[in-house]
């Protein structure tokens, strides 16, 4: 096994310096919109507010256009997020591709928003956060190539679920490894928040490389 994450790390990493301009220009302009943020006013919020009421007093405090504003650049983020992966899809499976591709993946967004807005409403109602977390949990595995199926295959909802949740229930030993590797780069990123931004394609690349070859199998 550690001879697989080796050679695992070193075809990604080689992946990676092989295509590092296309790879950093997507990942910058996928952030670019974060800039436009600090144009919404500083929200203050005033006395004593239940933590479980926060959301809702900054939403109170904004006015629709400002919401509106708000939820645009998420959308826009979302869009050209799913259009990095395919990048970085295409670079790791040998295909031609290009920055132009960041913008063509917009037409998955319904597909992929769907599952995360009914996740959401369940978990917003659960009140109970041990609840929450199992939900989380279990939405994370049975959805954990969800995202890159639809992205790259296009299928239905329920067939990329179906098709998720069997890689990763048959892959869980190799999938739970990742997550932690996962884990630890992300606690790096804590005390090196430049470094996260090199680590993060590559984590992506090798998460792309473990479905290639999973799906062999």
């Amino acid at each position: 096994m550690i001879e697989f994450w080796k050679n695992l790390f070193k075809d990604s990493w080689i992946i990676y310096t092989q295509n590092i301009r296309l790879i950093m220009g997507s990942l910058i302009l996928t952030f670019l919109p974060v800039l436009i943020l600090p144009l919404i006013p500083f929200i203050e919020i005033q006395g004593n507010v239940d933590p479980d009421q926060v959301w809702e007093s900054i939403f109170q405090s904004l006015s629709f256009s400002e919401i509106f504003f708000i939820f645009s650049i998420q959308i826009l983020m979302r869009g050209l997020g799913i259009g990095m992966l395919s990048i970085l899809y295409n670079i790791t499976s040998g295909k031609t591709t290009s920055i132009k591709d960041l913008v063509g993946k917009f037409y998955c967004l319904p597909k992929i928003l769907f599952p995360d807005i009914i996740i959401g409403v369940i978990v917003f109602f659960s009140g109970i956060p041990i609840v929450t977390t199992i939900i989380y949990i279990i939405y994370q595995f049975t959805f954990f190539y969800y995202t890159l199926i639809i992205v790259t295959e296009n299928r239905g909802i329920i067939e990329s679920i179906n098709k998720s949740f069997n890689l990763t229930k048959n892959n869980i030993s190799l999938i739970v490894q990742f997550m932690i590797i996962v884990i630890f780069i992300g606690s790096v990123g804590l005390f090196f928040p430049l470094l996260i931004l090199a680590l993060f394609p590559i984590g992506i690349i090798i998460y792309i490389n473990i479905y290639l070859q999973i799906s062999k199998s």
